[in-house]
């Protein structure tokens, strides 16, 4: 079975017995119009687990959180009568300045009360189009509209491509931070080039990975060579660059 994830991309469900596996399958790949075959792209389990917990929980909770107002509130951590208590904190403060006891900047308080006032509000305007958008959802992966409720349950399409490429790659970033204490950062398609480098130096099969990622294995060598070109280039190059006595 296959689940629409964007108009070019789909995802394959492999069923094994009581184990499944995933695949993308890209309908207009760089080469479909020389072919006309779709190319498929079978992931590997470890890069795969989280689609489990979206396939089987977030998924499904969050088309069923559209079906009322107080699911949709309680989805976003909120509840019906906060918009009533938002107001009456910010009508108390226009009307005598009432202020929690330990509040150290009532101008910062006034802001953030209305922030939160103004983004509930959005939250419960979006709720019917976000019942209408999850009603026609069959998408893999949609959005949950974080920052824009409007776009609850909308696909990402190729117009959002360069979107989620600085998705990936802010969450290297963070990644990299995190484990090395600088951000590094890596777009999506610089995977491959590190993947043909690794495979070789893990002794793998190179045709087999060539061919998973739709490269000839005479490009893949060229770019396994261009990545550790590179790496040795940066590694000489870092250390003492401006001493001229290194010269």
């Amino acid at each position: 079975m296959w689940f629409h994830a964007s108009p070019c991309l789909q995802f394959d469900l492999w069923m094994f017995a009581v184990r499944y596996s995933y695949a993308v399958r890209i309908k207009n790949h760089k080469t479909f119009s020389k072919t006309g075959k779709a190319r498929y792209y079978p992931l590997p389990n470890i890069l795969t687990r989280d689609l489990d917990v979206w396939l089987e929980q977030i998924r499904p909770s969050a088309l069923k959180a559209t079906q009322t107002l107080e699911n949709w509130l309680k989805f976003w951590g909120h509840s019906p009568k906060e918009l009533e208590r938002l107001e009456q904190k910010l009508l108390n403060l226009q009307l005598s300045g009432i202020l929690p006891q330990q509040c150290s900047s009532p101008q910062r308080y006034k802001q953030n009360l209305e922030r939160k006032y103004e983004g509930l509000k959005s939250r419960i305007a979006a709720w019917e189009v976000a019942k209408a958008n999850a009603e026609v959802c069959h998408n893999v992966f949609f959005s949950l509209g974080g920052s824009h409720p409007g776009s609850f349950g909308k696909a990402y399409d190729e117009s959002r491509t360069s979107c989620i490429s600085s998705m990936v790659s802010r969450a290297v970033g963070r990644a990299t931070k995190a484990l090395y204490g600088q951000a590094y950062y890596l777009n999506p398609h610089g995977f491959r080039h590190i993947g043909s480098k690794q495979v070789r130096m893990a002794g793998k099969d190179k045709a087999a990975f060539s061919a998973l990622v739709g490269h000839t294995l005479r490009v893949d060598e060229q770019y396994a060579a261009q990545v550790t070109q590179d790496y040795e280039l940066i590694v000489d190059f870092v250390d003492d660059w401006w001493d001229k006595s290194s010269m």
